[in-house]
């Protein structure tokens, strides 16, 4: 019983427009191994709903995750929703943020906030607290910020990735993807001639042995005629294997060269389609 066709891939959707804008966070989530890491980061850029940033470490896709801002003393729960290409020691991810509020703190492409009466504003030296010490000790977004961020006290912090570094190392990797494509194609080609070739040695060897044998039974088959007999028989077996040779080697260069185009035809067709495929993942990162 035949599998059912897979459906093609769907493309993803952003659920908000993107900010290209680099903040300072800080990670803490499980690898591929399943051992916890904190990390302190920036992002590419920022939505409503989550960031691009880059990570040293490989994680896996659906991953739940807390980020934190530490300059905001802000944290959300998230999930890695997609895991992007690999420049050097450093990996491309999606994070979702769980948080729906104001979590970035800054102006964002899609929406333009206006400055609420509500929002709390830091403290100034010698202006009265509006909740006391314990209550914030209590807070645990705060309390998980303050425990991120004395975990990288004394890791060294990453440098700033911007849009343009980031654009960049895509289009080398994609650079890269075309050069491993072309090279692999070269030697698939390869291969493929030197298996018509041998496939059309032995065949033409095998053709020379059968009119060897019939030219062989021929001759002890008129042994005992006479000598005029002899040579035109001898003569008319040679011509026809002659010609059965030559039609044969030329039914075999048409096969090859059918062969050769054919499997080049569908060579240029796969490697426009990943081409096509990497184009489309650039575009939409």
């Amino acid at each position: 019983m035949s599998k059912p066709a897979t459906p093609p891939p769907v493309p993803e959707k952003r659920a908000a427009p993107r900010t290209p804008q680099a903040v300072e966070v800080v990670l803490r989530c499980p690898d591929k191994s399943g051992k916890s890491f904190v990390e302190k980061t920036r992002t590419v850029d920022i939505s409503r709903t989550g960031a691009k940033t880059l990570t040293e470490h490989d994680v896996n896709h659906g991953a739940r995750l807390q980020m934190a801002i530490p300059h905001l003393k802000r944290m959300s729960s998230a999930t890695v929703a997609r895991v992007g290409n690999r420049t050097g020691n450093l990996q491309e991810i999606g994070i979702a943020i769980d948080e729906t509020g104001d979590f970035w703190g800054v102006p964002l492409t899609d929406e333009m906030q206006a400055p609420r009466a509500a929002e709390r504003v830091p403290q100034q030296g010698g202006t009265k607290p509006e909740a006391s010490t314990a209550a914030a000790e209590m807070n645990p977004a705060r309390a998980l910020v303050e425990e991120l961020l004395a975990s990288t006290e004394l890791k060294p912090a990453i440098p700033s990735v911007t849009l343009e570094q980031a654009r960049s190392a895509m289009e080398q990797s994609l650079g890269e993807a075309l050069q491993q494509l072309n090279e692999q194609a070269a030697v698939i080609m390869k291969h493929l001639l030197e298996v018509i070739t041998e496939q059309t040695e032995d065949r033409l060897r095998q053709s020379v042995e059968a009119a060897l044998r019939q030219v062989e039974a021929a001759a002890l088959d008129i042994t005992n005629r006479s000598q005029r007999d002899w040579e035109q028989r001898i003569q008319a077996l040679t011509d026809s294997a002659q010609e059965k040779l030559r039609t044969q080697l030329t039914e075999q260069e048409t096969h090859l060269a059918a062969s050769a185009a054919a499997s080049a035809v569908k060579l240029r067709r796969e490697l426009a389609r990943r081409l096509a495929d990497l184009s489309k993942s650039v575009a939409e990162d």
